[in-house]
């Protein structure tokens, strides 16, 4: 069906066994977007994993992260054979990570306004823990022939999240996710602050809850994060700043 390119990840796939598709769909993980109301990987470096009244949500923990990394913890037992993932799929990878999380894990956490279902979540730990064991597996799946153009900035930022010396000075716009990061570090200054809006394109956080613990994750909030603890599990999210 024509009328799918570009909206499903199953896009001209039939099986054809365990092993070949295994090899498939770990090689889909990258899917780009064509449209906001699409599930996959936006051009702004976010991630979005389903759409609300045509609205695209941002989901760089739960389940965007997952997709990402599903790819390399697979790969790594397909190494050195004929059914080894292509360079290709393994720098998209790389490039994510060096991309969208080096600008949003600050002192080891991940802004919790971008992180999907996973803002309710303890993310304190995600990049000394998560990140780290994904740089580890995307460097054990590849082969003596893979080249991944940023491996050494990849292996620098995992020595600086293991030892709790990461630090990253720039603005950023998210443009596909209504949200813009700002940080500075420096030896006297170190702060964060980022703002996520919602438009006719995009929306907050997905949340089951009856009364919504996410309803403002996306309508104008202002974190501010000096320490790195000042958002946590136990957080009253209504009362973000800003909204």
């Amino acid at each position: 069906n024509t009328s799918l390119q570009g909206k499903t990840f199953a896009h001209n796939w039939s099986p054809n066994g365990v092993l070949t598709d295994l090899k498939h769909w770990f090689g889909r993980m990258s899917t780009p977007t064509h449209f906001f109301n699409q599930a996959g990987f936006h051009p702004d470096g976010t991630v979005t994993h389903h759409k609300s009244d045509n609205a695209s949500d941002v989901a760089l923990v739960a389940y965007g992260f997952e997709w990402m990394t599903s790819n390399t913890e697979a790969a790594k037992y397909y190494k050195n054979t004929p059914f080894e993932m292509n360079d290709e799929g393994l720098q998209f990878v790389s490039d994510r990570i060096n991309y969208s999380y080096r600008r949003l894990i600050y002192k080891k956490s991940i802004d919790f306004l971008v992180t999907g279902r996973s803002f309710f979540s303890d993310l304190s730990n995600f990049g000394s823990k998560d990140i780290k064991n994904t740089i580890d597996n995307l460097i054990e799946a590849k082969n003596s022939s893979t080249i991944i153009s940023n491996e050494s900035e990849l292996l620098s930022l995992k020595s600086n999240l293991i030892n709790g010396t990461h630090t990253h000075t720039e603005t950023t716009s998210f443009w596909n996710a209504d949200y813009l990061m700002h940080r500075k570090e420096s030896a006297n200054d170190n702060y964060y602050f980022s703002v996520k809006n919602k438009s006719v394109r995009t929306s907050g956080a997905e949340d089951f809850d009856k009364i919504r613990k996410s309803w403002h994750a996306g309508s104008g909030p202002f974190l501010l994060r000096v320490t790195g603890d000042e958002y946590n599990p136990t957080i009253d999210k209504d009362a973000i700043n800003g909204t």
